[in-house]
């Protein structure tokens, strides 16, 4: 039986939300709508779910809801139990960062690369939480890192800018803003911020 079926068979059937909870949360902005849906719904219904599931839902909905401290704790209920969940250690890295937590955003975004090294995202994470707490020359070498293992992963180059800039490189920061520009891809607010910032630079 499908995901769809199941909802229809049995409209408590909680994981047939969560997982497309997830799955659209991943796809981007676009889907963000449908993604906060299902994630409410599985919400709702997270007492069927198994105890992983169901603490990554309350911490999805609660996040969503700015309830920022139990998304901490359920995320924090998750890593008792499996201390490499990728997910839990992203979602709460991010949560850490939205509370100015960047000591903790750090260790646990170093936790979460540990675990999988293959995903761009996780190091770009470990770059942001390194920046905002000042250590730039850790920040750089991350970055690196990144443009070495994955040179079009166009996050990361507007993390490089802002470090640029930070550190007032204004020559790289209008270049890598230049190339962001190249990566921005078809979405049409992501290609104008990229060419405002490049036009603000320029000297």
């Amino acid at each position: 039986i499908g995901l769809e079926e199941a909802v229809t068979v049995c409209p408590h059937f909680a994981i047939a939300y969560r997982k497309p909870a997830v799955e659209l949360d991943l796809l981007g902005s676009t889907h963000h709508a449908k993604a906060l849906e299902a994630t409410d719904s599985a919400f709702r219904n997270r007492e069927r779910l198994s105890d992983r599931d169901r603490f990554l839902t309350m911490g999805a909905y609660y996040q969503n809801v700015g309830e920022a401290e139990k998304a901490v704790a359920a995320y924090r209920a998750v890593l008792e139990q499996y201390p490499h969940d990728i997910q839990a250690l992203n979602n709460l890295g991010f949560v850490d960062s939205r509370l100015k937590h960047f000591r903790d955003a750090e260790e646990i975004r170093r936790r979460a690369l540990a675990v999988d090294s293959t995903m761009p995202e996780l190091y770009d994470n470990l770059a942001q939480a390194l920046f905002s707490e000042g250590k730039y020359d850790e920040t750089a070498r991350v970055l690196e890192a990144v443009r070495t293992k994955f040179p079009d992963f166009a996050p990361a180059m507007w993390t490089e800018i802002s470090l640029a800039a930070a550190m007032g490189n204004f020559t790289l920061a209008e270049q890598r803003a230049h190339e962001a520009s190249g990566h921005a891809g078809k979405g049409h607010a992501r290609q104008v911020e990229a060419l405002e910032l490049s036009s603000a630079l320029a000297p």
